[in-house]
């Protein structure tokens, strides 16, 4: 829907740790048929391993991905990684003038 939207200029993606979700998506953006740039946080890299921590640490302590593996995979992807939830603006503003 995004590719589509003539309003949609770029898109940011929220992760965290545990899910699929963003592996899904490295996979589908690494085939580069969305032209729109693409910029990614994946929140809980400071958060502890071996603690469950609601949703996203309970996936993490039943040995789903981490975050380091998701940023990993997305920047492989040609997305452009924000370090902290104050970067994403900055790094999206970058992008589009990548164009």
């Amino acid at each position: 829907l995004f590719h589509e939207d003539p309003e949609t200029r770029g898109v940011v993606l929220i992760g965290e740790p545990g899910g699929s979700e963003e592996e899904e998506a490295a996979e589908f953006l690494a085939q580069g048929e969305f032209a729109k740039p693409v910029v990614a946080l994946v929140v809980g890299s400071h958060a502890p391993r071996e603690r469950r921590m609601g949703h996203a640490g309970t996936l993490e302590v039943l040995g789903a991905s981490t975050v380091a593996s998701k940023t990993k995979r997305l920047a492989g992807a040609g997305v452009t990684i924000a370090s902290s939830p104050d970067a994403v603006a900055a790094e999206m503003l970058r992008a589009l003038r990548r164009g």
